[in-house]
């Protein structure tokens, strides 16, 4: 009888962080997902499969850590605001603004690797195709401006 593993296990073998996303499905850093434990599966065979989990993991990473980012610093401006206006209002912890200055080097590490994956992406064959379709447009579009013109030029 084969060994079926709980989420737990499978979650262990990928060796990297997930996120939780819509439906309950997880999403492994690695392009590994699992929607509970009835449905476990391991990162695609196929590079630009991966990576288009990769960018879906790690832009949901970067918008959380920009969402807590902005939250902590909001938080923070107001409560020097109330501390300087009330007395019996603490202000901001000490070590407020490195704490800000280090989620900014997480963010922008993040938007980093986003981009580079991106940049990957751009090489797959189904960007390519978009591109040469693209292109297709933008000369059919040209070339039916090119028989308007003509049209109008004909005169009696």
């Amino acid at each position: 009888m084969p060994y079926l593993e709980n989420l737990e296990e499978f979650a262990a073998r990928q060796g990297c962080p997930y996120v939780t996303r819509p439906g309950g499905r997880l999403l492994f850093a690695n392009g590994a997902q699992a929607f509970g434990d009835a449905l476990l599966v391991d990162p695609p065979p196929g590079v630009f499969e991966c990576l288009r989990l990769e960018l879906e993991f790690w832009s949901v990473r970067l918008k959380a850590e920009e969402d807590a980012f902005r939250q902590y610093r909001n938080d923070c401006l107001e409560t020097a605001r109330l501390a300087a206006k009330f007395s019996n209002v603490c202000p901001p912890p000490t070590d407020s603004v490195e704490q800000l200055r280090k989620g900014q080097r997480a963010i922008l590490e993040l938007r980093e690797r986003v981009q580079a994956i991106r940049e990957q992406l751009e090489q797959s064959p189904e960007a390519e195709a978009e591109r040469a379709a693209l292109a297709r447009r933008a000369e059919q579009a040209q070339q039916r401006s090119a028989v308007v013109q003509e049209i109008g030029a004909i005169d009696i």
